[in-house]
């Protein structure tokens, strides 16, 4: 899993969103690792850099609800991210 999500922040970081998505994809797919909150949050990122709005806003719904502890301040990212998902997606005005 921790390959994936390093695999994952090298396309991330070099701007290749659809690599990304695959290799977030595969990462939060390990469900009991701590890191699956983060990956589930970039994946998320990910689905919102290729248009995909609505699916970027369910994963973040997800970060939201179980957040984990792995990262700090995940939580907290994820609510003002999930807004803006909301807003931008339609689901609030």
């Amino acid at each position: 899993s921790d390959s994936y999500l390093l695999l994952g922040e090298y396309y991330f970081d070099t701007n290749n969103a659809y690599k990304a998505l695959l290799a977030y994809q595969k990462a939060a797919a390990f469900s009991q690792s701590p890191y699956a909150p983060y990956a589930t949050y970039k994946l998320a990122w990910c689905y919102y850099a290729v248009g995909e709005l609505a699916k970027a806003a369910d994963k973040m719904e997800l970060v939201v609800a179980k957040p984990g502890d792995a990262v700090p301040g995940l939580a907290e990212a994820a609510k003002g991210d999930l807004a803006r998902f909301w807003r931008e997606s339609g689901r609030v005005k």
